[in-house]
């Protein structure tokens, strides 16, 4: 979220692939409420988002499939 200038108060998601930040809602609220109400795109979105790290040994785990509880179901391609 940005604190000042024209875009101050507005939540950004930043895209590894394209490495460019994308505005995602107007404000906190309005974020919040995106989440909250989510459709399978936005589950997809969450569930290639996640990585797990072992703090030990360093493997990695992706999320493969991704239920939610209002019967969204998707899988990720790794």
């Amino acid at each position: 979220m940005t604190t000042n200038g024209e875009c101050a108060g507005q939540v950004f998601e930043f895209d590894h692939n394209g490495d460019a930040f994308t505005r995602a809602a107007d404000d906190l609220v309005d974020d919040v409420q995106r989440l909250l109400h989510r459709d399978r795109q936005a589950v997809a979105n969450i569930a290639s988002h996640i990585r797990l790290i072992d703090k030990t040994t360093g493997a990695q785990w992706w999320i493969l499939k991704m239920n939610d509880n209002q019967g969204h179901r998707v899988r990720t391609d790794v």
